[in-house]
Formats: structure tokens, C-alpha cells, sequence
């Protein structure tokens, strides 16, 4: 009986003792992850809640109320930057040696230049031609490297990389390349063919499927963060949403307001939502392309164009309420150049998907709250970077070293320049960082970050061109900020891109090259 009875009080006793100890492990550990995510947050500029919010209950996003706010005053950190904890950022500075001395302490021209450059021209891999595309044929001799392309040679000639593979698309110009999400294989190539074609660089470089069902030229595409969709949009009034496993379309939308659709991106953190652009300017479509030019004469003769910015759930094909909105350019807001509406070009999310930045014809980038759950359009911050000036592409990057968040956004401007801008509030608000001479008046040329982040010295962007050149830029570079230049195509080069790893480099130009460029 004895032992029965102390059997029964030892374990009442341990079940007190773990209920008083659970209590507290929880209030403990609620405050570690409240912490946790303060600092994720002010390290990385995400917030934790925001990508988990799908997976989360209403009630739990709230933040506890017995835990205090992370308020101090700013604080210097030599190994990565000034730290502000109310602004919830960090500014950059240059002490970060000891992480740069782990990176092997080289410059970026040394992280991009090759060794063996004089032997490029025997180490071209492959040449293929796209399904149902025009032919190519691959000529090699000891001293030069020349693709034939429907009888017109073009020599390869480049700095640092090696050609990998060339597609060759009929004579429709190829206006977007993107790389599938932290894939170094998938490369998605659209043109104003109407068709989206779907190419797999390893084992050999080889097209996958081509998207067919648009009617007119498709300027735009954009991968899911997952790869499974792909979005593409067209100047026939229609957006399209594919398996991108399968090549088959699961849906079809049309423009309600009867206009073409121009661009189209997957909103970050949650694909439901699509953003798009519409043009309201037939007449600027000259032989399937959007003229640049012709955009100006219509905005002094016409000057009844519009842009608009619509959002659609391509979950059901519905329009949200709040989703679209017409962005106002100009100075005193009715749009510049005697008060004609401006036509929008270009559209960039930051990654977390909070601010849209919208860009237009008229010289002025503006920015837009979006609200992730509904879908709802709220105005920002605008600002007006070259007067009448058509700016042809955004991108939008929020980590460009190791050293500290430093959000920046490109800007293409069709006055031969590419301007980098730092992102300062909220609201994306910029601020002038720098500007780069790239040679464009006319064509829809496109820029990007390099994906890799890294402890050296120096931040490298790559921009296309209309002189047919590939052009790497150091952001912190004050003298000499081009390093690199690539020489392969006799088009105006439209669009880049990298794969996850910088692995390889993908390029398009007007005349329907795509070149794909190997480390």
C-alpha cells in the first residue's frame, strides 16, 4: 500500500512540474520566435509573416501584446553595416574585410573575368535551331567561331564567357529570356510570333515544348515561384496560363476593355494574382512591335491612349475589385507633354511583393502598394526621371551583397541611359544612385541583377543594348564602371538573364537570335 500510494504522489508531482514547466517553455519560446522574426526582418527585409501567411491562422499574425517593440538607437557594426532599428534597415558600409578575405578577397572584374579567354572559340558546345525555326548551321576553324543563320554569318566575339548554345527563332524578335526559379536549366523564351517555347539547357541543350495559342505577339512571360505555371500575355486582348510541365493551356483571359496586353508578372507571394499591363494604342504596333517612337508621335497627336494596370485572379478569371487603377504621369499629375495620359512599358514587384513600381512613357516611375490577400491597388510614391522619356524596363532587387540589404531598383530609359535607384521607404519611394551610358532609343532593351551574392567588392548588373552588345556594369564602381562586354549578336539585344548560379547567361535580341553564354 505504502508503495502504491507513493507511485500515485510521484507521479502527480511530475505532472505539476511539467505543466508549470511547459507554461513557461511556451511564453519563452513565443518571445524567441517574436525576436527571431524582428531580426530576420531587419537583416533580410522580408517579414516572416508575410510568407507564411497562407499557412497561418488570421488570429495568430497579430503580435503578441506582453512582448516589447525592438526600439534602439542606431548602432555601428563593423562587420556588415549601420544598423537602424526603427527603419528597420541597414545602411552598407565598406568594413566588411573579414568577409570579403573568406571570399577569397577578389574583385568583381575577377569574379567575371574567364581564364582561357583565347580558347573560346574551340570550347563552343552546341548549336541548335528552335523547332519549326529557322536553320543553323555551326562553322568552326582555328582562329574564328561563325554561325550561319539563314545564309548571314554572324562571328562570335566576347571578354569572358563561352557560347553555350544558339536558338534561332525565324525572324520575330525574341523581347523576353527568363531562367525558371532557382533552376539552372529551364529557360523560358518568348516573341512576337505569339509562341512561348520552353528549352531545357543539361543534359543538351534542347526545346522542351513551344506555348502555341496566341494569335499575335506575345511581349511578355513570367514563371511561377514554384515552375509549375507559366503566364504569358499577347497583343491579341488575351493573357494565357499553362502547366508548365505538360504545355498544355488551363486557362484563357481576355482584356475587358478590349486592349493589348504588354507585360504580365506572378504577384511573389501569392500567385493567385497577376498583374498585367494594357496598352490602348493600336497604332504604336508596327509589324507586330511596339514602336518607341511611334508611342511619342501618339502621345502628341492622339492623345487618346491610356495605360492601365489591371490584377487577375487566374485562379477563377476574375478581375478583383480594387485591382485596377490608371497611373498618372507627368508634372501636376494629368501627364506631361500637354496633358495626354500616359501609356505604362514596364512593371517590377519588389520580392516580397508589397510595392509594384510601374513605369511609363513619359519619364516617370511610379509606385504602388499592393495588398497580397485582395489584391487591391493603392498609389505611392511617384517620381519623374527623365521628361518624356519611355522607360522600357524595371527590376527590382533587394540584396545585392552579403554585406547588407541595399533594395535597388533599375530603370531602362530610351535616352541611352540605365539608372540604378535606391529604394528608401515603404511607400518606394526612390532615390538616385547612379547612371550608366547604354546605347537605346528605340527598342524595349531590358536589364538585370546578377543572381549571386557575394562577399567581394563591387555589385554587377548586365544590360543589353541596341548596338548588339552585352554590357556588365559595377554599381560601386566610380571609374571604369563597365568590366565586360559580350559580342555576339548584329541585333539589338532585348533581354538578359541569368540562371540561379550565374552558371550561364541568356540573351535575345530583335532578330530573333537567342544566345546562351557559359562561365
Amino acid at each position: 500500500m505504502p508503495k502504491n500510494l507513493y507511485i500515485k504522489r510521484r507521479g502527480q508531482l511530475l505532472r505539476e512540474t511539467t505543466k508549470v514547466k511547459t507554461d513557461r517553455s511556451s511564453a519563452r519560446d513565443e518571445r524567441y520566435l517574436y525576436i527571431r522574426s524582428q531580426l530576420l526582418q531587419l537583416r533580410y527585409g522580408v517579414s516572416v509573416e508575410s510568407l507564411s501567411m497562407r499557412s497561418r491562422p488570421l488570429s495568430s499574425l497579430s503580435r503578441p501584446s506582453s512582448l516589447p517593440a525592438l526600439e534602439s538607437p542606431a548602432t555601428e557594426s563593423p562587420a556588415w553595416g549601420k544598423v537602424d532599428m526603427r527603419g528597420m534597415r541597414v545602411v552598407p558600409t565598406n568594413q566588411a574585410r573579414a568577409s570579403r578575405a573568406i571570399a577569397g578577397n577578389t574583385s568583381i572584374g575577377e569574379h567575371y573575368a574567364f581564364a582561357g579567354m583565347h580558347h573560346i572559340f574551340d570550347q563552343v558546345c552546341l548549336t541548335y535551331g528552335m523547332i519549326l525555326m529557322s536553320s543553323v548551321v555551326f562553322i568552326q576553324s582555328e582562329d574564328k567561331t561563325k554561325i550561319m543563320t539563314d545564309g548571314s554569318p554572324i562571328f562570335l566575339r566576347n571578354n569572358s564567357f563561352l557560347v553555350f548554345a544558339v536558338f534561332q527563332h525565324a525572324s520575330s524578335a525574341v523581347t523576353t529570356v527568363k531562367f525558371a526559379n532557382n533552376d539552372r536549366s529551364l529557360l523560358g523564351c518568348s516573341s512576337l510570333d505569339g509562341c512561348v517555347s520552353i528549352c531545357s539547357m543539361f543534359p543538351e541543350p534542347r526545346v522542351i515544348f513551344i506555348l502555341k495559342g496566341h494569335s499575335q505577339g506575345a511581349p511578355d512571360f513570367d514563371w511561377s515561384s514554384t515552375n509549375d505555371l507559366i503566364v504569358s500575355c499577347s497583343l491579341d486582348q488575351s493573357m494565357r496560363l499553362w502547366d508548365a510541365n505538360t504545355g498544355n493551356c488551363l486557362r484563357t483571359v481576355f482584356s475587358p476593355t478590349q486592349a493589348q496586353y504588354l507585360s504580365c508578372l506572378f504577384q511573389p507571394s501569392n500567385n493567385n494574382f497577376v498583374v498585367v499591363l494594357l496598352l490602348f494604342c493600336p497604332d504604336c504596333i508596327i509589324d507586330n512591335w511596339l514602336d518607341v517612337d511611334r508611342l511619342k508621335i501618339c502621345v502628341e497627336q492622339l492623345g487618346s491612349s491610356k495605360g492601365e494596370i489591371q490584377v487577375v485572379n487566374v485562379s477563377t478569371g476574375i478581375f478583383p475589385r480594387g485591382g485596377s487603377i490608371h497611373v498618372l504621369g507627368g508634372s501636376g499629375g494629368g501627364g506631361g507633354g500637354g496633358g495626354h495620359p500616359p501609356k505604362i512599358l514596364s512593371l517590377a514587384f519588389d520580392p516580397p511583393g508589397n510595392v509594384l513600381w510601374a513605369a511609363d512613357d513619359k519619364g516617370c516611375v511610379t509606385s504602388l502598394l499592393f495588398q497580397g490577400m485582395t489584391g487591391h491597388l493603392t498609389r505611392g510614391h511617384r517620381l519623374t526621371i527623365f521628361e518624356n522619356t519611355p522607360i522600357t524596363s524595371l527590376e527590382c532587387r533587394t540584396w545585392l551583397s552579403r554585406e547588407a540589404p541595399d533594395p535597388t531598383l533599375l530603370v531602362n530609359c530610351a535616352s541611352n541611359r540605365l539608372c540604378a535607384f535606391r529604394v528608401e521607404g515603404k511607400d518606394g519611394s526612390l532615390k538616385f544612385r547612379r547612371v550608366f551610358p547604354v546605347k537605346h532609343t528605340k527598342y524595349c532593351v531590358k536589364s538585370t541583377f546578377c543572381p549571386i551574392m557575394s562577399f567581394r567588392q563591387g555589385i554587377a548588373i548586365v544590360s543589353g543594348s541596341e548596338d548588339g552588345v552585352i554590357y556588365f556594369f559595377d554599381l560601386e564602381r566610380e571609374q571604369k564602371s563597365c568590366f565586360n562586354t559580350l559580342q555576339g549578336h548584329s541585333s539589338p539585344v532585348l533581354d538578359v538573364a541569368f540562371n540561379y548560379d550565374e552558371s550561364l547567361l541568356a540573351s535575345s535580341d530583335a532578330s530573333g537570335l537567342v544566345i546562351v553564354w557559359k562561365k
